[in-house]
């Protein structure tokens, strides 16, 4: 259904809302990114680079249907080159800021967009990243741009010597993915490489999934096939024979090496009559796979909660969190994805007095970027002041919660 238009009233109303200290929600987002995509800015392009770093801003800190309409405002604005110019250039702020401490959401805006500037935000962010936090981010978002033609020629050989070097020194699957995804879809640049990636590909099995099949698992198959039988089974008018589609987005949901594929297919059974079920059954088979010992194909369980899940679902993710025996990936997965998934039931004060007791003991720099992250995205005020002012709290959780808490009044964590 096509949006009807803004009245040019209401549009002006909403832009010097938006350029004002009032609070915006992710309904008057939709709405001026709608008319900015109609109008092509024209009248207001004075403003457009204090309108798209607020939205970028609170794209950041926002989750369910506020982070929806403001991502929605946002990839709106990528479809005509002035607003798109705005947008790349405050995402291009953002993932090169030693301060920022969410590197995702604008490497993903980053990604969708074609312009030569985000390429080069993308690129440098690999080759010269501000943090660890950000490089991952990059590398997630380079393996997906380089589908869309994004890269140059001269950048497609920079990435894929990036790629070559990484395989050989990085320990983390994420990136590995990343790089070894990459290095499959760029056969006529990576020619030189042969040596360096013939000898990861015999000690990694993994990387030589993906790299062979564009896939991280050959053995899961069998997976897919139960959870969309137990989902499809679950909806009232089912007809045997399974559900192809379905079956296609699980595929992608659990499988697929690159978080964006990854997180649109959840997004997608999220809005259809399997999202019940299927949350059900990701969570279920979650706990088999732990007991498994699968720890990749759990961690793409977990970020599958954070559309699918409900209560029983961050239940046990946060179960996970607290476990000293979780697999380190998991528990940082985990981290990052408790506060996303959704729930109804109020989390209980001593899972957030439990985070904040481990900030005290020696975590790594991203585990504490992680708890802060779960706190802010929660809205846990009171946590990230007692975090920022105990001198006994890790320097990164301390300056994570600084960063939370130093956002204008206006820009809050907002699901609305």
């Amino acid at each position: 259904m096509t949006r009807p238009p803004i009245a040019p009233r209401v549009l002006e109303g909403l832009i010097e809302r938006a350029l004002s200290t009032e609070a915006m929600t992710g309904v008057h987002w939709d709405a001026v990114g709608s008319g900015l995509l109609r109008t092509g800015a024209r009248t207001t392009r004075p403003y457009l680079p204090a309108i798209t770093y607020r939205l970028i801003r609170e794209l950041l800190i926002s989750d369910g249907q506020g982070w929806l309409n403001r991502s929605t405002a946002t990839q709106r604005l990528l479809h005509n080159e002035t607003t798109e110019s705005a947008v790349v250039s405050a995402c291009a702020t953002a993932v090169k800021d030693p301060a920022n401490q969410v590197f995702n959401e604008p490497m993903l805006v980053l990604e969708a967009a074609r312009s030569r500037p985000a390429a080069r935000a993308v690129l440098a962010s690999i080759v010269k990243p501000v943090n660890e936090l950000a490089r991952q981010a990059a590398w997630w978002s380079a393996a997906e741009k380089i589908t869309r033609g994004h890269f140059s020629l001269a950048d497609k050989m920079t990435l894929t010597r990036e790629a070559a070097d990484l395989l050989t020194q990085e320990p983390l699957a994420p990136a590995r993915m990343a790089a070894a995804d990459l290095l499959r879809r760029t056969p006529q640049v990576r020619a030189g490489l042969r040596t360096a990636i013939t000898r990861v590909l015999d000690g990694d099995e993994l990387v030589t999934v993906v790299f062979s099949t564009g896939w991280t698992s050959r053995r899961h198959q069998p997976l897919i096939t139960a959870i969309t039988e137990a989902i499809a089974a679950s909806v009232p008018g089912h007809q045997p024979g399974g559900d192809l589609m379905l079956a296609y987005l699980l595929e992608e949901m659990l499988l697929h090496p690159h978080i964006t594929r990854r997180a649109v297919a959840a997004r997608m059974i999220a809005a259809t009559p399997y999202r019940a079920s299927a949350g059900h059954a990701v969570t279920r088979e979650l706990r088999t796979a732990l007991e498994r010992n699968e720890i990749l194909v759990a961690t793409h369980m977990i970020q599958a909660l954070t559309a699918l899940g409900d209560a029983d679902g961050q239940e046990l993710v946060r179960a996970l969190i607290l476990d000293p025996a979780t697999a380190a990936p998991v528990r940082s997965i985990a981290t990052w994805s408790v506060s996303h998934i959704p729930s109804t039931a109020q989390v209980p004060r001593t899972f957030w007095t439990a985070m904040a007791a481990t900030l005290t003991s020696p975590p790594g720099d991203q585990d504490s970027r992680a708890i802060v992250y779960a706190a802010g995205i929660a809205g846990q005020q009171a946590l990230l002041h007692a975090v920022r002012d105990n001198p006994a709290a890790h320097p990164t959780a301390r300056v994570a919660a600084s960063w939370w808490l130093n956002h204008p009044h206006e820009i809050r964590p907002s699901s609305w």
